[in-house]
């Protein structure tokens, strides 16, 4: 039931028309995904360009820079492949190596073995070191229409099966077994280089004090502005969102402690925002007069909190007596001025002497 959910977001985000979606040969896809030996989740990572780069990354976090480690360009995963530094390098040479290597020793037909390496090179921008003679163009246009990473994903179109099948010595299965390796080689290669590049970035101690230090203040830096937008909240969550003292937790907040803050409150402070956009009255803690002493959280016993008095204005009574330990959210008011009280209704109708 979920197959069509699935075609249709397949379809969405490799920009793909029915008839482009029927050239890709899904038994293959499929066989390929059930014979590999990595996991399910980090194969759809890699397939959908999922995989933690620094655009992803960006996503969640904008303080978060887009930008290669080896480079000025964006980084993505489909970059990397591309890129210019040396592991991308020899990651492009090992793979057209390999598969090279896995097509000569099942003895396919040269015209493939050409036309599929002309392609992973289109895929790659590299600059063919050889000139190929003989080639399939039919299955390298329909490869190319697909797109030009579609051939690193795993999506092959159907004209590679039709090319192998025209082999003297070719079957059903070792057709299937063939585009299936050729499928697992490239999924292998791309997650290999993908752990050397992690690798890269880890292995060096010394950069990472300086990471640790760059998201403790980026964590500052978004804390004060959620702080900044507590007059824009409802009422009612301006004591239970935000710190009293803002730079004391600051300054003695860890790293940790900074983010399990914007985990728990961010979203909560941004949806009282709107909701108080939202709202078309004023409620009674913003009416004029009104003063609320601001609660202290048991997080932070140290601070008491201020006194603060109410602006004169007349006598008030209180309505009924204080008992000890009652509520005091009575409805409308808890107070109401002195008035000059009427003694019995029968002197108030009566008749005044002219």
């Amino acid at each position: 039931y979920t197959l069509p959910g699935y075609r249709a977001y397949i379809t969405r985000r490799y920009g793909w028309d029915e008839r482009q979606y029927a050239m890709v040969d899904w038994n293959i896809f499929r066989r390929s995904v059930k014979s590999s030996q990595h996991g399910h989740i980090q194969l759809v990572k890699l397939i959908h360009d999922k995989l933690p780069t620094n655009s992803e990354l960006a996503k969640a976090d904008p303080n978060q820079t887009t930008k290669c480690h080896y480079c000025t360009e964006t980084e993505t995963f489909t970059h990397l492949l591309q890129c210019s530094n040396q592991s991308s390098n020899e990651f492009r040479t090992r793979l057209i190596n390999n598969v090279t290597d896995f097509l000569t020793n099942r003895q396919v037909p040269r015209r493939f073995l050409q036309s599929f390496i002309h392609c992973l090179e289109t895929s790659l921008h590299v600059t063919p070191t050889t000139i190929y003679v003989e080639t399939e163009p039919s299955a390298i246009d329909h490869q190319l229409h697909l797109g030009s990473g579609a051939i690193l994903k795993g999506f092959l179109c159907t004209s590679w099966r039709k090319t192998l099948a025209r082999s003297p010595t070719a079957t059903t299965t070792s057709t299937e077994n063939i585009l299936s390796g050729l499928v697992q080689i490239l999924w292998k290669e791309q997650l290999a280089l993908w752990d050397t590049l992690l690798s890269e970035q880890h292995q060096s101690t010394t950069t990472t004090t300086p990471r640790l230090h760059q998201k403790h203040l980026q964590y500052q830096t978004r804390i004060r502005y959620l702080h900044s937008q507590r007059d824009k909240c409802l009422p009612g969550h301006r004591d239970l969102y935000f710190h009293p003292d803002l730079d004391q937790y600051l300054c003695h907040a860890t790293t940790t402690q900074l983010r399990q803050y914007l985990h728990q409150y961010e979203t909560s402070i941004h949806h009282s925002i709107q909701a108080a956009k939202k709202q078309p009255l004023r409620t009674l803690l913003n009416f004029p007069g009104f003063v609320r002493r601001r609660l202290v959280s048991r997080q932070h016993p140290q601070q008491a909190p201020a006194e603060v008095h109410p602006p004169s204005r007349p006598p008030l009574v209180a309505l009924h007596p204080v008992v000890r330990g009652a509520t005091n959210h009575h409805k409308h008011t808890r107070w109401r001025a002195i008035t000059t009280p009427i003694t019995t209704i029968k002197s108030f109708f009566a008749s005044k002497p002219p």
